[in-house]
């Protein structure tokens, strides 16, 4: 059978219903389908296996929230799936036998059931166990203080100017409504706790969602960090593990750049240990370290509590010895369906004529290019699928295809235009686009993209104040590509990299999409950067969404060109040194020190993004941390820009890199 013939086939079937689906199996007698597998008692259930709870139970549609899964009988390949939609395995880990950690998939807006998987194949079932929520909050959790920056979101696009918004019943301050996707705002001050955020429309009803938002008084219940006001006389400094954030006992906590600091000691049992004094004010530096983990310090904070996270030098073993389980088959998803045109009003066929006229230029044939839209600007590509006019092509179904793709929430794009013969070059003319498609693992999902609009639309992009290009170590060139940013389905790619060697970068952007029908929504987003071809010394910018054209692109942050130590400048002290950025702050800095050529992780800073030098406290002599390791060794800085957060409510939630707005980095090496 020909590949359109099999993919007509299956198309046939799925319609059918002859696909299975991943449903659990019909009820027996004693157990109810919509509660935990099995409602008798322990005791007489000789080996029990149920999941009971699941927290938090509810998250964004486009999926990501990290969840603890209580229950019994877990093993170490167990699985997951949320409504159906199996977990990606790699981010499933049993902790226990009546633990899990698990990341929900995408889903719908509504409640959905927890199906539970072990590795005898044996299923155990939660009802009601997970909302996906008609409206999120992101971050879901700040400081008690308020102030904190955050992101209204809605997967289908409701919100409308003149919506208000509150946490409890205080109303956000400086709200924006961007798009109806997106709208952003201030949180008010609160107690410590949950709370519901409500949606008021004049005219309309309220929308509830329970416990969307969390305030904390010390530091950041799931993301650690720092937390807790200004320091005035006590420190306590909490220490977990990074896998399982379980307390480390007995870890080596240091306040200050030095050994003869009066400020140290050794974890208790629940992982803390506080430090009281008076005098104990202002800025600090704090260093953790135990033998068999990466050293951490924080270094020019001011807060009244850290949570540190320690990761293992080794991490925990992996059970599928790197093998993804058998249940489900891979980690990927396919959609089954067609590209079509749009021939007139409410009429779809295979003319290609009206959206990609013939005869194509003279060497190129008429194409159409299909991707899903990529969860994040700085995610790579993924694979496309290319149909031609003289493939086969059906009236009322168009030309059929099969294009496996990356689990989540997304869009699926069209691009019609003429490729040339050796496929070096692509002219777009005309798009498509189909919108909010949720797919899990395994799952394959039957829907249609249609090419019904004209590429015109043009966007002029212009860097002020980027780093300077130095031909003999980098940055070698200034790039910027263009996206669509449109909500919780992701940015779409429009593979439009321009590149230039140029002292004042200008880009011209041509047949670009109109902003207007399904991505009304939407904005333009830009990746600007002052590049070294995949090599350090590099700064970046990233502008999530804008409207203006042209646009300015004048965040760039300086190249944090390490001046000490070096293979030229000796290491003096432990003081470390590098460039500050002169034009834009920094909100911090990541301090990464490796050995070489090996790479281990040895130990990692988080820096003030005011301060540009530091000293590496010298732990010889201390019992039960890790030695300085021989030879040379590799240190990176990389500063970050994060407009909207303050150093001092720092969490490793901002060490994702959706929270970034710039970034720049450059390392060196050096020894003791």
């Amino acid at each position: 059978m020909s590949r359109h013939g099999w993919i007509l086939f299956f198309l046939f079937a799925l319609a059918q219903g002859a696909v299975p689906a991943c449903d659990r199996p019909d009820p027996v007698d004693g157990w109810d389908p919509d509660a935990a597998v099995n409602n008798l008692p322990d005791s007489d259930v000789p080996d029990p296996f149920r999941v009971t709870l699941v927290e938090p139970n509810h998250g964004p549609a486009e999926g990501g929230t990290d969840v603890t899964i209580r229950g019994f009988g877990f093993t170490e390949n167990t699985m997951v799936a949320f409504g159906g939609r199996f977990s990606d395995p790699a981010q499933v880990i049993t902790v226990s036998p009546t633990r899990l950690l698990a990341r929900v998939p995408a889903g719908e807006i509504g409640t959905v059931e927890l199906k539970v998987v072990n590795d005898m194949g044996k299923e155990a079932y939660l009802g009601n166990a997970f909302t996906y929520d008609r409206f999120s909050v992101d971050p879901p959790s700040g400081a008690v203080t308020g102030g904190t920056f955050v992101r209204i979101t809605s997967p289908l696009g409701e919100l409308l100017p003149g919506d208000r918004f509150f946490l409890g019943d205080q109303e956000l301050t400086d709200v924006r409504v961007v798009t109806g996707a997106v709208a952003t705002g201030r949180t008010p001050p609160s107690e410590p706790g949950s709370v519901p955020l409500r949606v008021l429309r004049e005219g309309a009803d309220e929308w509830n969602v329970a416990d969307a938002y969390a305030y904390y008084d010390t530091t950041d219940p799931a993301y650690g960090g720092l937390g807790g006001g200004p320091l005035d006389g006590a420190l306590t400094v909490t220490v977990l593990n990074t896998y399982g954030r379980v307390p480390v006992a007995g870890a080596f906590v240091l306040l200050g750049a030095s050994t003869a600091s009066p400020y140290s000691g050794r974890t208790d049992g629940n992982g803390q240990i506080t430090f009281s004094d008076p005098a104990l004010r202002g800025r600090q530096v704090l260093t953790v370290a135990k033998s068999d983990f990466i050293s951490v310090s924080v270094v020019g904070f001011d807060a009244r509590t850290a949570t540190i996270f320690l990761e293992p030098v080794i991490p925990p073993s992996d059970p599928n010895n790197g093998q993804i389980p058998s249940t489900p088959s891979n980690v990927y998803g396919q959609i089954v369906g067609a590209v079509d045109f749009k021939d007139a009003e409410f009429e779809y066929s295979c003319n290609w004529n009206r959206q990609v006229p013939a005869p194509a230029p003279e060497g190129y044939r008429r194409a159409v290019r299909v991707v899903q839209t990529l969860p994040a600007w700085n995610v790579a590509a993924p694979a496309s699928l290319t149909v031609y006019d003289t493939d086969t092509c059906i009236d009322g179904l168009g030309i059929p295809m099969l294009l496996t793709v990356r689990p989540g929430a997304f869009a699926l794009v069209a691009i019609a235009g003429y490729e040339k013969t050796d496929r070096s070059d692509f002219i777009p003319v005309a798009y498509g686009v189909t919108r909010r498609l949720v797919v899990g693992p395994s799952e394959t999902v039957n829907r249609k993209v249609v090419v019904e609009y004209q590429l015109g639309n043009r966007q002029n992009v212009t860097f002020q104040n980027p780093p300077p290009l130095v031909p003999d170590t980098g940055p070698a060139q200034y790039r910027s590509r263009l996206f669509v940013n449109i909500g919780s389905d992701g940015y779409i790619v429009l593979n439009d990299t321009v590149q230039t060697t140029d002292g004042t970068p200008q880009f011209t952007y041509e047949r670009q999409m109109f902003l207007a029908g399904p991505l009304v929504d939407a904005q333009f987003a830009l990746m600007a950067d002052a590049h070294n071809f995949g090599q350090y010394p590099f700064s970046q910018v990233f502008l999530s969404r804008f409207t203006g054209n042209p646009v300015v692109v004048d965040q760039f942050l300086a190249v944090p060109k390490p001046a000490s130590p070096t293979t030229n400048a000796p290491l003096v002290n432990g003081r470390f040194s590098f460039a500050p950025s002169p034009v834009t702050q920094p909100t911090f800095h990541i301090v990464r020190v490796n050995t070489f050529p090996k790479g281990d992780a040895w130990w990692r800073l988080y820096v003030n993004g005011q301060i540009s030098t530091f000293v590496l406290p010298d732990l010889a002599g201390i019992q039960d941390v890790p030695g300085r390791p021989p030879g040379f060794l590799y240190w990176h800085v990389q500063s970050v820009l994060v407009p909207e957060l303050a150093f001092d409510e720092f969490t490793y939630r901002y060490l994702g890199e959706k929270y970034w707005t710039a970034t720049a980095a450059d390392g060196s090496l050096f020894s003791f």
